[in-house]
């Protein structure tokens, strides 16, 4: 019994290897279609840790919002150490283990066995997934992390802020609440007023993108929705070499 209370112990320390600390436990299908950043822990050189939603990588400065809704920055001179977290896995490798783990209860004496079989392979591949989970400074490269940014080109600067910005911002709250029709208004009025913000920020917006049926810039790519019209992106020419459809039976 105290064997398997402790395999019991260890199988709920592998299912925990590979946590998210985002409280909004996003998946993948929810930072394509909000747009939001992943969440960013940061630690200081004076041992405080920075953290919350990454807005942008911005040179040699790091961009976030915190719990509290303000926007902090620091440079990278700052601090020693930054962990991303791009989304929650929904593969469960540490689930799966705990689970098979106590599956091995009705295996009678081979439990010796297959207990620690379960814990070795299920330890490794959750390991493994936590790992693959999380982008680190230093470690990875600028760009992989500034992919998961809200703002992945960096900062906005809009040359046009009274007007261009504020619909572009108009814009990203209608995406998250599925208002595509808003968003779709509003794109060739922020392509008019400010060409370089529409294309470096309201184009780069994965919220937006999706209500204009744009695949995501994130990887693995989402199934989307066909363009609505007038939504301020070129429609592709029609295949003539495709075959015309055949007329109707008599």
């Amino acid at each position: 019994m105290r064997v398997l209370s402790a395999c019991l112990a260890i199988a709920v320390a592998v299912a925990a290897c590979a946590t998210n600390p985002d409280p909004r436990n996003p998946s993948l299908q929810f930072m394509q279609k909000k747009g939001f950043g992943g969440w960013i822990e940061i630690k200081r050189n004076d041992g405080s840790v920075l953290r919350g939603e990454l807005l942008a990588i911005d040179g040699n400065t790091i961009w976030v919002q915190t719990p509290m809704n303000q926007t902090a920055s620091i440079g990278m001179k700052d601090f020693s150490k930054a962990e991303l977290y791009p989304y929650e896995s929904e593969s469960g490798f540490g689930l799966w283990g705990t689970i098979g783990t106590l599956s091995t209860v009705s295996h009678g004496v081979w439990l010796v066995f297959t207990v620690p079989l379960w814990i070795l392979i299920s330890s490794v591949t959750a390991a493994n997934e936590s790992r693959h989970m999380i982008l680190t400074i230093p470690g990875n490269k600028i760009e992989d992390l500034s992919k998961w940014a809200r703002y992945p080109q960096g900062m906005p600067t809009p040359s046009n802020p009274d007007r261009a910005w504020k619909l572009t911002l108009q814009a990203e709250q209608a995406a998250r609440a599925d208002r595509c029709d808003v968003v779709v208004a509003l794109g060739p009025q922020v392509r008019e007023l400010d060409p370089g913000l529409h294309e470096a920020t309201f184009m780069r917006d994965e919220a937006i993108r999706r209500c204009l049926g744009l695949p995501s810039l994130l990887v693995p790519s989402m199934p989307v929705p066909s363009a609505p019209p007038d939504a301020g992106i070129a429609a592709p020419d029609a295949d003539a070499s495709a075959p015309a459809a055949p007329a109707p039976a008599p």
